[in-house]
């Protein structure tokens, strides 16, 4: 039992509120964060301008819907990895954050701590040496067959760490962190797979991500520099809030202006044709299918669910005229068949539309 490996403890903030846990991550880069700060994120709104705005501004995120099921799922995902390992001591936690020994720019928020069996007592968890640390992901069963763009599979067998990078870099940063040999991933594919993935410390990758997420910080938080604006979403929401409506009259023409200009300009020209070449491919595979459901293993060619919809106003409107009309104690039948009625009357349904989905996946090694 060594002092470094329980001195996690001292540097740990557990927060009484979610607002108070927000706060504090503004100061500094969490283990699920520099994926995004280093630009090798798989997620789209996690990129080096929106963590830059996290840190200056403040801006969270939207929890999105999957999100919250994910968080909602979080506890779930730790009693059925439980299960799986009833021996184990599952110790979970909320708002927490745990900083860096050295350099307390750099924390993590662990879902969970590991321990080699139950202690009589919270006392005795106290002084045990956790075996590795256990963070849960929810995620769709389509996301396990996900494919790099070289073909090759995003997740791997259960059990090594092939996961998505953004996913390495956390659980390496973590085991950096609380300095444990481990960390394991705890994956539910909706409600048709349970796996887990482990990480294994590796202190060379870890020291050089620390490297690079201190020097970002400085540069970008300290210094207070807005790092490279990027194509993403995130970027143009930062942009527009930063810069709501014009105040000033137009600049005059730099030549980097001039020259981003031009490129805009090429680029749009190239996205113009690609996209008719696509549409061109697309229709052109709609004939092949003709009549048919689609193309095995390439295309399928299926119709949507008609869909439906109610104009609500005019039928409460009539619905009301029809109280007024019919009586002071109209019969439940006689009212319900009215308003089945006047439902049908105000509905329009649509035919669902017949839509061409591409489920081509190019072999490994195959171009592109």
């Amino acid at each position: 039992m060594t002092t470094k490996t329980l001195d996690w403890r001292e540097r740990t903030v557990a927060h009484p509120t979610q607002e108070a846990w927000l706060s504090d991550r503004r100061q500094g880069i969490g283990a699920s964060e520099a994926a995004g700060v280093l630009n090798r994120s798989h997620f789209a709104g996690s990129t080096p301008f929106s963590k830059w705005d996290a840190k200056v501004n403040g801006t969270q995120l939207e929890t999105t819907f999957p999100m919250r099921c994910g968080q909602l799922a979080e506890s779930m995902i730790l009693t059925l990895w439980n299960e799986e390992h009833p021996t184990l001591l599952v110790q979970s936690a909320q708002y927490e954050i745990t900083r860096h020994a050295e350099f307390p720019l750099l924390f993590a928020s662990r879902d969970a701590l590991v321990y080699p069996a139950a202690p009589d007592s919270a006392e005795q968890i106290h002084h045990r040496l956790p075996l590795f640390g256990l963070d849960a992901k929810f995620l769709s069963h389509r996301a396990r067959y996900d494919r790099h763009a070289d073909g090759s599979h995003v997740w791997g067998d259960p059990g090594t760490d092939q996961i998505p990078e953004d996913y390495l870099i956390q659980g390496l940063m973590s085991c950096e962190i609380f300095d444990l040999p481990e960390w394991h991933f705890a994956v539910l594919w909706g409600d048709k797979q349970f796996d887990t993935y482990i990480v294994q410390r590796n202190d060379e990758i870890a020291g050089a991500l620390v490297a690079q997420l201190l020097d970002w910080y400085n540069a970008h938080v300290v210094e207070g520099l807005m790092p490279e604006v990027d194509g993403s979403d995130a970027a143009r929401n930062v942009l527009t809030r930063m810069h709501p409506r014009p105040v000033r009259s137009e600049l005059e023409a730099s030549a980097w202006a001039t020259e981003l200009a031009a490129k805009s300009y090429r680029l749009r020209q190239v996205e113009k044709d690609t996209i008719e070449q696509r549409k061109a491919a697309d229709n052109q595979l709609r004939a092949i299918c003709g009549d048919a459901e689609g193309i095995a293993r390439l295309v399928t060619y299926r119709q949507n669910k008609d869909s439906s919809k109610t104009n609500w106003e005019k039928a409460f409107r009539e619905l009301a005229d029809l109280y007024s009309s019919i009586g002071p104690q109209p019969t439940l039948l006689a009212v319900g068949e009215e308003i089945a009625a006047i439902r049908k009357k105000h509905t329009k349904t649509k035919p669902g539309a017949r839509v061409l989905r591409l489920t081509y996946k190019p072999e490994v090694g195959e171009p592109q």
